[in-house]
């Protein structure tokens, strides 16, 4: 991560790879590829999930109270009548 002159965050993942030469000596190489859009995203998408599982919680509540207000009839008891 480096801080911008404007002081946002600029986010970089750095790939490394080995390089074997001729002589038999390794050395590594490497470049960086810029992931802040990416870091973007994901935060996004964690904020529209914690919003729909409140949202699913609030859904279940509700659904839970509703169900203890009516009577629930015995499946056999329809049978025997």
């Amino acid at each position: 991560m480096r801080t911008l002159p404007n002081g946002e965050n600029e986010w970089w993942a750095p790939i490394n790879f080995p390089t074997h030469m001729s002589n038999s000596r390794t050395l590594m190489g490497g470049f960086s590829i810029g992931t802040t859009r990416q870091k973007g995203l994901e935060e996004q998408l964690r904020s529209s999930l914690k919003e729909k599982e409140v949202l699913l919680q609030e859904i279940h509540h509700r659904v839970k109270n509703n169900m203890q207000g009516q009577p629930v009839e015995d499946a056999g008891e329809e049978e025997r009548r």
